[in-house]
């Protein structure tokens, strides 16, 4: 059965992408398709490579959002970039079609479920760290690492058998048509996949930063008890706590805001864009695929965010990515010895030459082959 459809065609005419909207997606794409593979990679490496840094389970979750951003880049975005130079591939559906949407929805689904479990983790690790081995098991581990991955799987296996994946002439797309979809099933997958997981990023980082503050505020107020002299004045001691806190409140709530903000600015383009479609507004190519670039961006985003959470794992990848400069470095100044090693020889032996025919006695005296 063939999954894809190419009515659409034939309905509408296809018109192509104007040379300016064409050079300006294809770079956008191609630098945001560089910056998520080189991101990611880097942080992946740094985690392989680093065993204290594999032991911690919160650095396992972000070793698989790593793995579901790079491929993202590889593979869909890819796709994506090769259809916005030839929009051919795909206007006709086919295969590849079906396979490049289907992909596309798979892998940012796994990416979006994973950032919640990295958020339910650290809820549970800062919120409750005295429950944290009670509450994350070994079992609730492998399914916090394994669900994401089974439900962009599930996902993409249930579409591709049970519905079409359509060419969309007016995104120049491949996708599930969601304007052609009764409005139950539509809002149901938007739920699902971008308004549940906006209102668990929110509550979870929200509620993650006041439990740290309350758990602050009571241990300063135990450490103000002893940390007075007879005036009951606060000592220095006790000032420099508070301040260690109070920073570590506000490096939390930044990352917070940027983790819930990053989401939102990601996901606001692409949900406003196709609602206006579903509703039968007419909008460019470009602005449709401008949408659904900027989901892209989270690929790069999240390596950023989640790196900046701990200084060990930003040290890692800069012992990564400095040892791999090394390397080229002293590949190249080998390269150079060598190539001025071979000059010289080349050289000498042409001076050789030419004082042979000029002198053959005085060559062999000076090689000393003459007895």
């Amino acid at each position: 059965m063939n999954n894809t459809s190419s009515y659409n065609k034939v309905q509408e005419p296809l018109k192509p992408r104007s040379s300016v909207e064409l050079i300006t997606l294809s770079l956008s794409l191609a630098l945001i398709i560089a910056l998520s593979v080189f991101g990611n990679l880097l942080l992946i490496l740094s985690i392989f490579k680093n065993e204290r840094l594999r032991a911690s389970f919160a650095n396992k979750l972000i070793l698989s959002l790593a793995i579901a951003d790079f491929l993202t880049a590889s593979f869909p975005m890819s796709y994506q970039l090769a259809t916005v130079v030839n929009v051919n591939i795909i206007s006709n559906g086919g295969v590849v079609c079906t396979i490049g949407g289907l992909a596309t929805y798979s892998f940012f689904f796994t990416s979006t479920f994973t950032m919640i479990m990295l958020c339910i983790d650290r809820f549970v690790a800062l919120g409750y760290p005295l429950h944290y081995n009670l509450r994350i098991t070994s079992r609730v581990k492998i399914f916090m690492i394994a669900y994401p991955w089974v439900h962009g799987s599930l996902f993409a296996i249930l579409c591709g058998s049970l519905l079409d994946i359509n060419f969309d002439p007016k995104g120049l797309d491949c996708g599930l048509g969601w304007h052609k979809r009764p409005m139950a099933f539509t809002l149901s997958v938007l739920m699902i996949h971008v308004g549940m997981p906006f209102v668990l990023l929110l509550v979870l980082n929200t509620r993650t930063l006041f439990l740290v503050r309350a758990q602050n505020r009571q241990i300063l107020h135990y450490d103000k008890k002893g940390m007075t002299d007879k005036s009951g004045v606060i000592n220095i001691r006790a000032k420099d706590a508070y301040r260690k806190r109070a920073k570590i409140e506000f490096k939390l709530a930044k990352v917070s805001i940027t983790i819930v903000f990053v989401f939102l600015v990601c996901w606001t383009p692409y949900v406003v864009t196709r609602s206006l479609v579903f509703m039968g507004l007419k909008l460019s190519t470009g602005i449709l695929s401008a949408g659904a670039w900027v989901v892209h961006a989270s690929s790069f985003a999240n390596p950023l965010i989640y790196s900046s959470l701990r200084v060990d794992l930003r040290q890692a990848m800069r012992n990564v990515f400095l040892r791999h400069k090394v390397r080229q470095s002293n590949a190249s100044v080998i390269e150079l010895e060598n190539f001025t090693a071979k000059r010289a020889g080349e050289q000498l032996s042409a001076s050789f030459d030419s004082a042979h025919k000029r002198s053959p006695h005085a060559t062999k005296l000076m090689l000393g082959l003459d007895n």
